[in-house]
This record gives structure tokens, C-alpha cells and sequence, in this order.
């Protein structure tokens, strides 16, 4: 029975954050099974270890890869140079779980990283051709007036680190809140919720290469 609770303290200092944040480019590494199976937690975010770091971003504990992006290129010829761009129609998914803690619209350290990379191609040299649209979105869980104000924090917390960060000034910026009216999985199921929990980027623009 000693050996027991002391495994047990032991087990809880280790998993006592679900996420810790890491170096740029790196996340804390996963806590596994001796099979190789992920722990999670239970709003079904997965484990970190405090002491390893690791590129791999598992689409299972919330990483997704960027949207495809259609791409048109042309070349724009001036009196004194010759400059390629290519035309972006970009919709970036990020999963609330990279971003914020559960029920805060605060972004992370990790949020600012996980942004960062999806926006890189803007920084500086990008040109838009219509206002960029946040959108933030939630699960069912706790009442819908409440959802909606959540959704429309998160998205404005995202809108203000892209105007910050970014060459995209205030006024072309659309933040917008749609609460639990959009789902994109059910409800009914807590891998449904994770996936539902999200922001939505939209930026259609030229950027130079």
C-alpha cells in the first residue's frame, strides 16, 4: 500500500500540467504508454513530460496541418524590376487546445509560436486583397450566451496578436464570434468537442517572393 501512494505522488508531479511549454520550434515531449499510447487527460488533451522536448507535433494531442492553399502565380512587370507573387485563398484551422488554457481566451507562450508559424508568409512582404476574418468557435458545453462570448474573446485575442505581429492593421481585421452554432463533429462525443474547439484564420492576399 506504501508503495502504492508514493507511486501515485510520483505519477501526479510528473502530470501535474498537461501542457509545458518549450523552445521555439519545440514542445514538451509526450507522456506514453509502454506501447507507445499517449495519456490524456480528461478533456482529452495529451500528457507532456517537463523534461524532454520534441519536434514531433501529433495530430492526435491537437496539431493539425495547415489547410491546403490554392496557389496562382504572375508575374507583375514594373518600369524597374520584375517581382513574382503568388496569390494565397488561405484557411488556417488551429485547435483551442495550441492556443489557450481550458475556459481562458489568454494565449500561451505556445499560441504565440503555434501563430507565428501559420503566419510567417505575412510578415513584411504580404499584400491583402480583403479583410482578414477571425473566427472563434467553441463545443456545447455551458450555455450558449456564454459560449458566444468565449468564442468572440478567443478570436479577438487572435485578431489582436495578428496586428501586432504582423504588416495587417486594425481595420483589416474582422473578429467574429459564432459560439457552439458551427460544429464540425458531434457534440456527443469528447473528440468531437477537442475538434469543435477552434480558430479559424482567413486571409485571401498576394504575398512577394
Amino acid at each position: 500500500m506504501k508503495k502504492q501512494v508514493i507511486l501515485a505522488v510520483a505519477l501526479s508531479a510528473v502530470l501535474s500540467q498537461p501542457t509545458v511549454f518549450a523552445a521555439d520550434g519545440y514542445v514538451k515531449d509526450y507522456l506514453a504508454s509502454p506501447y507507445g499510447e499517449v495519456y490524456k487527460n480528461s478533456y482529452g488533451e495529451c500528457w507532456r513530460t517537463r523534461f524532454d522536448d520534441t519536434k514531433d507535433k501529433l495530430e492526435e494531442c491537437g496539431y493539425e496541418k495547415t489547410a491546403p492553399i490554392v496557389v496562382e502565380q504572375e508575374l507583375v512587370v514594373e518600369p524597374t524590376a520584375m517581382t513574382l507573387t503568388t496569390t494565397v485563398a488561405e484557411e488556417i484551422n488551429i485547435r483551442a487546445a495550441l492556443l489557450f488554457d481550458f475556459d481562458s481566451a489568454v494565449l500561451s507562450d505556445d499560441a504565440k509560436t503555434v501563430l507565428d508559424e501559420r503566419i510567417s508568409k505575412y510578415k513584411g512582404r504580404g499584400e491583402l486583397t480583403s479583410n482578414v476574418s477571425v473566427i472563434g468557435h467553441t463545443d456545447s458545453i455551458g450555455s450558449e450566451a456564454y459560449n458566444q462570448k468565449l468564442s468572440e474573446r478567443r478570436a479577438k485575442a487572435v485578431a489582436e496578436y495578428l496586428e501586432q505581429n504582423t504588416n495587417i492593421v486594425d481595420d483589416q481585421i474582422d473578429a467574429i464570434g459564432k459560439g457552439e452554432s458551427e460544429p464540425k463533429a458531434s457534440n456527443k462525443l469528447k473528440e468531437g468537442r477537442i475538434i469543435n474547439r477552434r480558430v479559424v484564420i482567413i486571409l485571401n492576399g498576394k504575398v512577394n517572393q
